[in-house]
């Protein structure tokens, strides 16, 4: 298991795997927003305070760099989202890795590397099986346009999808937001590659 403590607002957070590359990985707090490096050395991991977020300062890290979106994309409805994501195409962008992180639930402490650009949460026959048994078969889906931007949908599910509390059938969703399914809650997680 692997624990930590955010620097800056000291929220624990506890994964069973966490890939952390060799020259280091940055991650962005959930709770506070600040900017930490990940490093690993002998197994143990060390976490050193890059920066923190003024309240009213707009965060630029560990974003999912996106043209089209305005400042606050709450304000997109559904449908407009819709049309925005026209013409893009579903891929993982290069030079970067993306894992989701059960943060609250029966799952908590389990990480899956997404490894394609489309990714189905549920409770069976997903590529993100979860135990929770308040957690639709298929209950929403993960969609990742390269650098454009990323979404999540729900799926008709039976007690809806939540990102950062807030329940959304489709909405744009960056690395250290949250997503609530169920009694789970799931963490959008990014590691940049090194030399890109």
């Amino acid at each position: 298991m692997i624990q930590f403590h955010c620097p800056s607002c000291k929220k624990l957070y506890a994964f069973k795997f966490l890939p952390i590359p060799d020259d280091g990985a940055e991650f962005l707090c959930a709770r506070c927003d600040a900017k930490c490096m990940l490093t690993e050395k002998n197994g143990k991991v060390s976490v050193e305070l890059i920066s923190v977020t003024e309240p009213d300062e707009p965060s630029n890290t560990q974003q999912v760099y996106d043209s089209y979106r305005p400042d606050e994309d709450e304000w997109f409805t559904p449908e407009e989202l819709e049309r925005r994501l026209r013409g893009l195409v579903m891929e993982l962008p290069i030079g970067i890795e993306y894992h989701i992180g059960v943060t609250e639930g029966p799952d908590r402490g389990v990480t899956v590397p997404v490894q394609k650009a489309c990714v189905m949460i549920g409770k069976t026959g997903c590529d993100i099986n979860l135990s929770d048994i308040s957690v639709s078969r298929e209950h929403c889906r993960l969609e990742i346009y390269g650098h454009e931007m990323m979404v999540v949908r729900d799926l008709d599910s039976t007690w809806g999808t939540f990102r950062n509390g807030v329940q959304v059938s489709l909405g744009i969703i960056r690395p250290g937001d949250t997503l609530q399914v169920g009694k789970s809650t799931l963490a959008i997680i990014q590691i940049r590659k090194a030399h890109y």
